[in-house]
């Protein structure tokens, strides 16, 4: 390894740990508690935003219906 290898190494080992650490690397199908428990919480404008959050984490989760949608979508 040259010194001008050094830097792009250590990007490469810094941009691993955080992709472990975001659930990303590892995906062993989680629960979708788990893995809001690990990452303190899953942040989405949207409950599809956030189905696709947890199903890139591994999370195997049932299609949306259409009562689901209705629900989601319905104003608080």
């Amino acid at each position: 390894m040259t010194r001008a290898d050094a830097p792009a190494q250590a990007i490469a080992a810094i941009r691993a740990q955080r992709a472990a650490g975001q659930l990303l690397v590892d995906r062993r199908g989680s629960s979708p508690e788990e893995i809001a428990g690990h990452l303190l919480a899953v942040q989405a404008q949207d409950l599809q935003g956030a189905r696709l959050a947890l199903r890139a984490r591994g999370a195997r989760l049932p299609r949306l219906t259409s009562t689901m949608r209705l629900a989601s979508s319905a104003p608080s």
